[in-house]
């Protein structure tokens, strides 16, 4: 915490030196503080300590813009959170849930995300019938959720040109079947899905995963090339308006 009023009054020696260092500490913290700084003028920094948050003051000098939380990795400004396979991760034979990616993400308390996945599932061994469903799981609270799933199985590998046989749209975080059922020992089944997520009071993780309804004999693997990205876009617990809708 470092502020000052810009001013450097006449003084003797040892005053103006410790004058001097506290302008430096105020301008290399960024004029922190719980309070604003005062005076204060057009485009000045400010870290407030009672929120966390670094602001800047606007053109008009009449008020305090915020630039984001500098404890956040890029200031929380980050486009998105994104992760990608760069080998295929193979998932296990069995009816219960399982990560689609091996890894979940952090979500904050009452905020708003868009997501986006691309995946694709293949395996080559057993032909016990069964669906594949779509989920989430982690321990954040989830207020509501909404996405929909583009995708298609085939038992032809990738590439195979054919029609797109799954468009849902999803309401629940809930494991929910995306297939009719499949009994072939060759199964790729790609997916494009696209939503939004809201959390509550409860700050956690987020864990996209899948289940099939039965263990079908062989065991499904996420292609190399699989993404899923994430990015906040505002407060939860009204509509959201970025931009100005009006």
């Amino acid at each position: 915490m470092a502020q000052h009023d810009y001013l450097i009054d006449n003084q003797s020696g040892a005053g103006f030196r410790a004058d001097l260092n506290a302008v430096l500490q105020a301008i290399q913290s960024n004029n922190s503080g719980s309070a604003e700084p005062s005076p204060h003028t057009e485009y000045q920094w400010w870290v407030n300590e009672t929120n966390g948050l670094l602001t800047i003051r606007n053109s008009a000098d009449s008020a305090w813009t915020t630039v984001g939380n500098p404890n956040d990795a890029f200031l929380g400004l980050a486009p998105f959170a994104y992760y990608r396979l760069n080998a295929a991760f193979a998932g296990t034979n069995v009816n219960t849930a399982q990560s689609l990616f091996g890894v979940g993400i952090s979500l904050e308390a009452n905020t708003v995300y868009e997501f986006e996945m691309l995946f694709a599932l293949s395996k080559s061994a057993g032909t016990a019938s069964h669906t594949i469903g779509l989920g989430f799981a982690g321990t954040a609270g989830i207020t509501n959720i909404a996405y929909q799933l583009n995708g298609l199985h085939t038992t032809a590998s990738f590439p195979s040109a054919t029609a797109p046989d799954v468009f849902n749209f999803v309401q629940t975080a809930s494991n929910t079947a995306q297939t009719l059922s499949l009994a072939f020992a060759a199964v790729n089944f790609r997916a494009k899905v696209e939503g939004t997520v809201s959390t509550n009071a409860t700050a956690g993780t987020l864990i996209p995963q899948y289940t099939l309804s039965a263990a079908p004999g062989g065991a499904y693997s996420t292609q190399l090339g699989s993404f899923v990205k994430l990015r906040k876009i505002g407060a939860s617990g009204a509509n959201i308006n970025v931009g100005g809708w009006a």
